[in-house]
């Protein structure tokens, strides 16, 4: 019995020293694979603050930088609670790109935004339009999009606020 128990204590020991037991290096995992799911060119992604990531390429350059919030951020609320997004922009100072990370929103309302490609009305915007979108929530699906909508708005005018794009 105590052997058993001394083996179980050292494998938590192992799993906590690899980040097991660390939100933050789960949520940066997700969100860096969600990046590279969204940008093939990326090479290295370096998170330099709780909620910012900087994109660089295979030669070093920056192509890009994502903002995100998630379930340990705060995140505007949809139906089960906070619906968190990632938003990556181009190094131009445009949106490239926003995809949803994961929630407790019911597929079934959730499926309805992605057929409505909600996450797809900001893309390709400078920063300063797409902060002054007025996205409209998707019929049958209101709590999640403005979930969803709130913290997209959110992220946008962040960034538009801090480069003063």
């Amino acid at each position: 019995m105590k052997k058993l128990l001394a083996a179980l204590i050292a494998v938590a020991g192992v799993w906590v020293s690899c980040g097991g037991a660390d939100p933050a290096h789960t949520e940066r995992r997700i969100v860096a694979s969600e990046i590279r799911k969204a940008v093939k060119d990326v090479s290295r992604i370096e998170f330099v603050a709780e909620d910012r990531a900087v994109l660089y390429s295979a030669d070093g350059k920056v192509i890009g930088s994502a903002r995100y919030n998630s379930p340990f951020a705060e995140a505007a609320r949809g139906f089960r609670g906070p619906v968190p997004v990632l938003v990556i922009f181009t190094n131009k100072g445009t949106v490239r790109t926003v995809r949803p990370l994961p929630n407790k929103e019911d597929a079934r309302f959730w499926r309805k935004l992605l057929a409505a490609a909600l996450f797809d009305s900001w893309s390709g915007f400078p920063v300063r339009e797409a902060a002054q979108l007025e996205v409209d929530a998707v019929t049958g699906a209101t709590y999640s999009s403005r979930g969803a909508i709130g913290s997209t708005g959110k992220l946008i005018e962040e960034e538009a606020l801090s480069n003063g794009k």
